[in-house]
Protein backbone atom coordinates (compact mmCIF):
# COMPACT_ATOMS: atom_id res chain seq x y z
CA UNK A 1 0.00 0.00 0.00
CA UNK A 2 2.77 2.38 1.07
CA UNK A 3 4.02 1.41 -2.87
CA UNK A 4 1.45 2.53 -4.34
CA UNK A 5 1.07 6.22 -2.40
CA UNK A 6 4.44 7.03 -3.23
CA UNK A 7 3.83 5.92 -7.03
CA UNK A 8 0.70 7.69 -6.79
CA UNK A 9 2.65 11.06 -5.28
CA UNK A 10 5.21 11.35 -7.49
CA UNK A 11 3.23 10.46 -10.66
CA UNK A 12 1.28 13.64 -9.34
CA UNK A 13 4.55 15.59 -8.86
CA UNK A 14 5.76 14.68 -12.29
CA UNK A 15 2.57 15.80 -14.01
CA UNK A 16 3.03 18.93 -12.42
CA UNK A 17 6.36 19.82 -13.07
CA UNK A 18 5.58 19.61 -16.35
CA UNK A 19 2.55 21.36 -16.66
CA UNK A 20 4.87 24.38 -15.07
CA UNK A 21 7.72 23.91 -17.52
CA UNK A 22 5.59 22.70 -20.51
CA UNK A 23 2.19 24.45 -20.09
CA UNK A 24 0.40 27.71 -21.01
CA UNK A 25 2.21 31.12 -20.18
CA UNK A 26 0.50 34.08 -18.79
CA UNK A 27 -2.86 34.06 -19.74
CA UNK A 28 -2.93 30.32 -21.06
CA UNK A 29 -4.63 31.01 -24.16
CA UNK A 30 -3.93 29.82 -27.81
CA UNK A 31 -3.27 32.79 -30.30
CA UNK A 32 -7.19 32.36 -31.96
CA UNK A 33 -8.19 32.67 -35.78
CA UNK A 34 -9.10 36.53 -36.11
CA UNK A 35 -6.49 37.38 -33.22
CA UNK A 36 -3.64 39.99 -34.34
CA UNK A 37 0.39 38.35 -33.95
CA UNK A 38 2.64 39.84 -30.89
CA UNK A 39 5.55 40.92 -30.99
CA UNK A 40 7.97 38.45 -32.82
CA UNK A 41 11.74 38.49 -31.35
CA UNK A 42 14.14 35.40 -31.62
CA UNK A 43 17.17 34.54 -31.04
CA UNK A 44 20.06 34.01 -33.83
CA UNK A 45 20.99 30.60 -34.28
CA UNK A 46 24.70 29.95 -33.63
CA UNK A 47 26.67 29.62 -36.30
CA UNK A 48 24.03 30.99 -38.95
CA UNK A 49 24.52 34.00 -40.44
CA UNK A 50 21.60 36.53 -41.15
CA UNK A 51 19.43 34.50 -38.20
CA UNK A 52 17.45 35.85 -36.23
CA UNK A 53 13.83 37.51 -36.19
CA UNK A 54 12.52 40.56 -35.15
CA UNK A 55 8.82 41.08 -36.15
CA UNK A 56 7.31 44.47 -35.09
CA UNK A 57 3.66 45.09 -36.62
CA UNK A 58 2.49 44.53 -40.39
CA UNK A 59 4.95 42.12 -42.39
CA UNK A 60 3.41 43.71 -45.61
CA UNK A 61 3.20 40.77 -46.96
CA UNK A 62 1.27 37.43 -45.91
CA UNK A 63 3.31 35.33 -43.35
CA UNK A 64 3.62 31.42 -42.74
CA UNK A 65 5.21 30.85 -39.47
CA UNK A 66 6.72 27.53 -38.92
CA UNK A 67 7.69 26.01 -35.41
CA UNK A 68 10.39 22.49 -35.88
CA UNK A 69 13.16 21.00 -34.30
CA UNK A 70 15.97 19.30 -35.71
CA UNK A 71 14.82 15.80 -34.02
CA UNK A 72 10.89 16.21 -34.68
CA UNK A 73 10.48 13.47 -37.73
CA UNK A 74 7.30 15.09 -39.15
CA UNK A 75 9.24 18.75 -39.51
CA UNK A 76 11.84 16.44 -41.53
CA UNK A 77 8.95 15.22 -43.52
CA UNK A 78 7.28 18.72 -43.84
CA UNK A 79 10.09 20.18 -44.90
CA UNK A 80 10.07 19.66 -49.10
CA UNK A 81 6.64 21.41 -48.84
CA UNK A 82 7.94 24.25 -47.28
CA UNK A 83 10.67 24.98 -49.96
CA UNK A 84 8.09 24.28 -52.26
CA UNK A 85 6.04 27.69 -50.45
CA UNK A 86 9.25 29.55 -50.58
CA UNK A 87 9.21 29.00 -54.32
CA UNK A 88 5.64 29.50 -55.37
CA UNK A 89 4.20 31.66 -53.13
CA UNK A 90 5.09 35.01 -52.43
CA UNK A 91 4.90 35.49 -48.80
CA UNK A 92 6.79 35.65 -45.92
CA UNK A 93 8.17 32.30 -44.43
CA UNK A 94 9.34 32.50 -40.77
CA UNK A 95 10.64 29.54 -39.20
CA UNK A 96 11.27 29.09 -35.30
CA UNK A 97 13.37 26.54 -33.73
CA UNK A 98 12.10 25.40 -30.61
CA UNK A 99 14.27 24.02 -27.78
CA UNK A 100 16.43 22.49 -29.88
CA UNK A 101 20.48 23.02 -29.50
CA UNK A 102 21.34 25.83 -31.80
CA UNK A 103 24.26 23.63 -33.96
CA UNK A 104 21.51 20.75 -34.49
CA UNK A 105 19.28 23.52 -36.31
CA UNK A 106 22.00 24.79 -38.34
CA UNK A 107 22.86 21.32 -39.45
CA UNK A 108 19.27 20.56 -40.11
CA UNK A 109 19.06 23.51 -42.27
CA UNK A 110 22.51 22.68 -44.22
CA UNK A 111 20.99 19.17 -44.81
CA UNK A 112 17.44 20.14 -45.99
CA UNK A 113 17.61 23.85 -47.41
CA UNK A 114 16.52 27.14 -45.62
CA UNK A 115 13.07 27.52 -46.82
CA UNK A 116 12.98 30.64 -44.49
CA UNK A 117 12.80 34.41 -45.22
CA UNK A 118 13.93 34.36 -41.35
CA UNK A 119 14.34 31.58 -38.75
CA UNK A 120 15.76 32.00 -35.15
CA UNK A 121 15.85 29.96 -31.92
CA UNK A 122 13.63 29.97 -28.85
CA UNK A 123 15.27 27.74 -26.79
CA UNK A 124 12.72 28.64 -23.63
CA UNK A 125 9.57 28.11 -25.82
CA UNK A 126 8.77 31.43 -25.31
CA UNK A 127 7.62 32.80 -28.51
CA UNK A 128 6.26 29.41 -28.95
CA UNK A 129 3.82 30.10 -26.02
CA UNK A 130 3.00 33.53 -27.30
CA UNK A 131 1.81 31.90 -30.32
CA UNK A 132 -0.22 29.64 -29.03
CA UNK A 133 1.36 26.87 -30.52
CA UNK A 134 1.13 23.11 -29.12
CA UNK A 135 3.22 20.77 -30.62
CA UNK A 136 6.00 20.93 -33.69
CA UNK A 137 5.37 20.86 -36.23
CA UNK A 138 2.85 23.97 -36.27
CA UNK A 139 2.35 26.20 -39.11
CA UNK A 140 0.34 29.45 -38.54
CA UNK A 141 -0.57 31.92 -41.27
CA UNK A 142 -1.53 35.48 -40.74
CA UNK A 143 -2.14 38.27 -43.37
CA UNK A 144 0.45 41.43 -44.30
CA UNK A 145 -1.71 42.96 -41.15
CA UNK A 146 -0.88 40.32 -38.76
CA UNK A 147 -4.54 38.85 -38.44
CA UNK A 148 -4.17 34.91 -37.90
CA UNK A 149 -5.72 33.44 -40.14
CA UNK A 150 -4.69 29.43 -39.31
CA UNK A 151 -3.03 28.68 -36.19
CA UNK A 152 -3.00 24.46 -37.05
CA UNK A 153 -0.64 21.74 -35.77
CA UNK A 154 0.40 19.11 -36.86
CA UNK A 155 2.49 18.75 -40.17
CA UNK A 156 1.61 20.56 -43.24
CA UNK A 157 0.85 18.17 -46.65
CA UNK A 158 0.19 18.63 -50.02
CA UNK A 159 -3.61 19.69 -49.83
CA UNK A 160 -2.29 22.72 -47.58
CA UNK A 161 0.31 23.81 -49.99
CA UNK A 162 -1.90 23.44 -52.38
CA UNK A 163 -5.52 24.35 -51.45
CA UNK A 164 -5.66 25.78 -48.03
CA UNK A 165 -2.75 28.39 -48.27
CA UNK A 166 -4.52 29.87 -51.54
CA UNK A 167 -7.68 29.77 -50.22
CA UNK A 168 -6.71 31.58 -47.14
CA UNK A 169 -4.40 34.19 -48.86
CA UNK A 170 -6.62 34.37 -52.26
CA UNK A 171 -5.04 37.35 -54.34
CA UNK A 172 -2.54 38.53 -51.63
CA UNK A 173 -0.22 35.65 -53.08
Amino acid sequence: MKVLAAIGIVSIALVASAWFIWGPREDGQPLAVGGTLPEIELDAIADMPGSGVTLRGPAGKPLVINAFASWCIPCRDEHPLLIEIAERYDVMLIGINVGDLPENAAAFLAEMGNPYDMVGADPNRETFYDLGLVGMPQTLVADAQGKVLLNGPGPIDRRFVDEVLPALLGDRI
